[in-house]
């Protein structure tokens, strides 16, 4: 029997722990280990941060979806692994051994990385997880308040450091924003400022939303050496066998056959394959639509 261990309940881990169960038999264990209990469906929070839909209808609890499918799960952030000994250490110091790794923690999101962007400055807000959509919420109806009293307010919505992006939700939620206070019939009470780290428009491709990569994950071996470096690139992303000239390209471009030779894994070629489709489909359905 192997064991697979998924780190990371997101898009990617929760993904990729779906097909392995359905794919794998079941003498093959599937465990998925993440520091949240939820499922959380982060397009939509750009539609949470003003109050259109409510946090509870943009995620779902996962034990009950494992449990159903057969899949072990452990609500625990991962803190270290052990390349050497094949294995995953826990924050509550819990310690699980593996066959095979999928490292799908997602971005670190780091706002102290640039001065003034802090949270806790009380006056940067974020839409980028459900508790920081919530209060974007509540100061942005605190903000509709003091329109309707008269008293314009100033609104700045935008993106950080140019290494640490994430331009696609930031566009998207200022254009929810202005539509807004135009329904309510407050656009002219605010002045609304887009700033962005770009030249020029980009296509908000999905690198665009990464903040920093690698976090706090640290990569050992049995006598403790760090292999960060000889694991990640310079920027934090794991090494990986595959055609990144293909991210540079137009969506219409890319083929869901493009990596099948440089990924020996027929389950993450599948994942692959399952991603490109969808989303060269959804992007023709909206611009033929458009």
């Amino acid at each position: 029997m192997s064991k697979v261990i998924v780190l990371g309940g997101g898009f990617a881990g929760h993904t990729a722990a779906l097909y392995l169960r359905k794919l794998l038999s079941r003498d093959h264990e599937v465990h998925v280990i993440s520091g949240q209990s939820y499922f959380q469906y982060h397009p939509s929070l750009v539609w949470v941060g003003v109050g259109h839909i409510s946090a509870e209808d943009t995620f779902f609890e996962l034990a009950p979806v494992y449990q159903k499918q057969g899949i072990r799960f452990t609500n625990s952030a991962a803190e270290e692994i052990n390349v050497e000994a094949q294995s995953v250490i826990l924050k509550n110091q819990e310690v699980f051994q593996y066959d095979f790794l999928i490292n799908a923690t997602g971005p670190y999101l780091n706002f102290e990385g640039t001065e003034g962007m802090d949270l806790a400055t009380g006056n940067t807000h974020s839409i980028c997880t459900v508790s920081h959509a919530i209060d974007t919420k509540k100061r942005y109806l605190e903000l509709i308040d003091k329109m309707r009293e008269g008293k314009k307010q100033t609104i700045v919505i935008g993106t950080g450091h140019p290494a640490s992006t994430c331009h696609g939700a930031a566009f998207e939620y200022i254009q929810n924003v202005h539509y807004d206070l135009v329904a309510k019939g407050l656009r002219n009470q605010c002045e609304l400022i887009w700033f962005t780290n770009e030249p020029k428009l980009g296509d908000f491709g999905m690198g665009a939303f990464v903040f920093k990569v690698g976090g706090n994950l640290r990569y050992t071996n049995n006598s403790g050496e760090d292999l960060k470096s000889q694991l990640c690139n310079p920027g934090g992303f794991l090494k990986v066998d595959g055609d990144y000239t293909s991210a540079s390209k137009n969506y219409d471009q890319w083929s869901a056959t493009k990596f099948q030779k440089y990924l020996a894994n027929n389950v993450i070629y599948q994942i692959y394959r399952f991603a490109v489709i969808n989303y060269t489909m959804l992007r023709t359905i909206f611009h033929n639509h458009g």
